[in-house]
């Protein structure tokens, strides 16, 4: 298996940048070639600008503005990431006598109390996966609501007092002519410890992010792919990969985000559909 992990954003780019330019600066056609495509109605806008859109982060304000109404739009509030147990601890004091303990003369622990303990849920510290492997026939609503409800979802974890790492996930199968093999791309869009933002996040409900900045990557690569950048990978194949991810790179109770391929999203309703499926779900694991 090809495996690629880039730690934020900003090293993925850094790493398009870096791929073969003619002499004038212009990326070359590499591989397939479709991260340099001119199909823009398929491929989207063009890589030289979804990399300066990227650093700028300024066209993607609308997708951060649905996102924001429909994580406010859902009535259903998650508890704190905690959960509350009840021990009983001995000591000098208390609200109940042990007889036994006194007669045996321990009067240190003569006494029992019972205390709420608090504890971290398993949700406290939560990775969500956009999967942004999808077939080439997807439509961009279809990519645009998927990623819109996987963020959304995360948004409302972070405002329940959870934090979030937002990762990207490329997963496909037999990519590449000579020798087919698995491909793995890992990009952190955002940490468990970094400050609530969408601003790079975002990018993902954008059909560019796969089809020309992780396109690029596949297009320049030693042995690049044939047309169709490997074949999307079913639902039981992608979840054995994030097990594989999870132990790799020690991932935190994983989510996996909406699938264009897996979960019917077409729209904002089906996507709020979606998130509420998810959030009673949660709601399960950390009561």
């Amino acid at each position: 298996m090809l495996t690629f992990y880039y730690e934020s954003l900003g090293a993925m780019l850094d790493a398009v940048e870096a791929t073969p330019r003619d002499a004038h600066g212009s990326y070359k056609q590499c591989g397939a070639g479709g991260s340099t495509e001119g199909y823009d109605t398929f491929y989207g806008r063009q890589l030289a600008e979804m990399v300066a859109d990227c650093r700028a982060m300024l066209p993607f304000a609308n997708a951060i503005a649905d996102i924001e109404a429909m994580a406010h739009e859902l009535t259903v509030l998650l508890p704190p990431p905690r959960s509350v147990k009840r021990r009983r601890v001995r000591s000098a004091e208390g609200d109940l006598p042990d007889v036994d303990r006194m007669l045996s003369g321990d009067l240190a622990h003569a006494w029992l109390t019972t205390k709420k303990l608090l504890h971290d849920d398993p949700t406290a510290l939560t990775t969500i996966t956009l999967p942004v492997g999808y077939a080439g026939l997807t439509e961009h609503d279809t990519i645009y609501w998927n990623m819109a409800a996987t963020l959304a979802l995360a948004w409302l974890l972070e405002d329940s007092g959870r934090r979030t790492c937002l990762i990207s996930l490329e997963y496909v199968t037999d990519m590449g002519t000579e020798q087919p093999a698995p491909y793995s791309s890992v990009t952190i869009l955002k940490a468990h410890d970094a400050p609530w933002s969408l601003q790079e996040a975002v990018i993902t409900t954008d059909r560019a992010y796969l089809r020309r900045l992780l396109f690029r990557l596949q297009d320049c690569l030693p042995d690049p792919p044939d047309i169709d950048y490997g074949y999307v990978t079913s639902r039981g194949e992608l979840q054995e990969h994030l097990a594989w991810c999870s132990q790799e790179y020690d991932w935190r109770h994983v989510i996996t985000g909406a699938h264009p391929q897996h979960d019917h999203i077409t729209d904002r309703e089906t996507a709020l559909q979606w998130m509420q499926r998810q959030l009673k779900d949660l709601e399960a694991v950390a009561l």
